[in-house]
């Protein structure tokens, strides 16, 4: 008998699928949430569609439900990459830790792609990806033992139990790997390897770490600025804080932020700083820290006199 799975969800949003054609440049299609039952032949059917090049039954598909990781789960196994990638990418949109298991297993996909975007699925998910099954840190600590620099799998590998081998691990991979180049998603700055270890080290207590780290705020180079302000919820050193948030919150240089491609918001390091900062600490200053907009400078300081309060308190 064909199991089915079911999604039911009412007409109310709407989430990004990323679906990437043959020649593997991507594209993005909207799926709308709707109320509707989904079995196994409608996914193969979808699959076999994005083989030909047609996305639309994959765009069209209902987002799925945790019910749906087994079905979906069967795909990473497909010979095709078309499907697993397509596969990770459902398995993301589900956004619960019921699916952190499979996107584990995609992180030994033989194409790097698919690969790294269940890295980027994971951290999405953040410490639950790994608190609801010790055996993602496991995979995670494999497969980044193995030479794995997805920002995404760095990241949330310093979510994962066994802290020494942890330790050990990114040590070893930032000695091989350092000056490679990586991100935790696609819109994110693309930075070394040796920062997000770095990033990770710090999380776990490595103070070596933490001091390479502030050794590289002083710099105020505005891509490393711009990719720690993105990975805020990494770093718990007040000191870091402290000195990021001094670095940046005075920084007037132009920023693209998480506008498109090409439009123009006269957004500063600044704006961003004090959105991103304000949203971490949950600050009680009045402004929407759910996007990147210029900001009064009145607001700016604001957030800093908030946050050197919050941070006087957790000292």
């Amino acid at each position: 008998m064909m199991r089915r799975w079911v999604a039911a969800y009412v007409v109310v949003a709407t989430a990004i699928a990323s679906s990437a054609g043959p020649n593997g440049a991507g594209a993005q299609n909207r799926r709308s949430i709707v109320t509707a039952s989904l079995d196994e032949a409608t996914l193969t059917q979808a699959f076999e569609a994005a083989k030909a090049g047609d996305y639309g039954p994959l765009s069209a598909l209902p987002t799925p439900s945790s019910d749906a990781v087994p079905a979906i789960a069967v795909a990473l196994s497909d010979d095709s990459e078309i499907v697993r990638r397509e596969a990770v990418t459902l398995l993301g949109l589900i956004n619960e830790p019921a699916a952190a298991p499979a996107l584990a297993r995609a992180l030994s996909d033989p194409v790097d792609d698919v690969a790294t975007r269940a890295a980027a699925a994971l951290y999405r998910f953040g410490p639950v990806a790994i608190e609801a099954d010790p055996s993602v840190g496991e995979r995670l600590r494999d497969v980044v033992d193995k030479g794995f620099t997805a920002g995404g799998a760095i990241l949330t590998l310093a979510h994962a139990k066994a802290e020494a081998e942890t330790i050990a691990t990114l040590r070893s991979l930032r000695k091989t790997k350092g000056d490679s180049l990586s991100e935790v998603v696609a819109s994110s700055p693309t930075v070394p390897v040796a920062l997000m270890v770095d990033v990770s080290l710090a999380k776990l207590g490595d103070n070596e770490a933490e001091d390479r780290l502030a050794a590289v705020i002083a710099k105020e180079d505005l891509n490393t600025s711009q990719f720690l302000l993105s990975v805020l919820r990494e770093i718990d050193s007040t000191g870091l804080i402290q000195t990021l948030s001094t670095a940046t919150l005075a920084d007037t240089r132009p920023v693209a932020g998480d506008a498109p491609a090409g439009a123009e918001t006269g957004l500063r390091l600044a704006d961003l700083a004090a959105t991103r900062l304000t949203a971490r600490f949950n600050l009680p200053v009045d402004l929407d820290d759910t996007a990147d907009m210029r900001l009064p400078d009145e607001i700016i300081q604001a957030v800093k006199a908030a946050l050197d309060r919050h941070l006087a308190k957790v000292r």
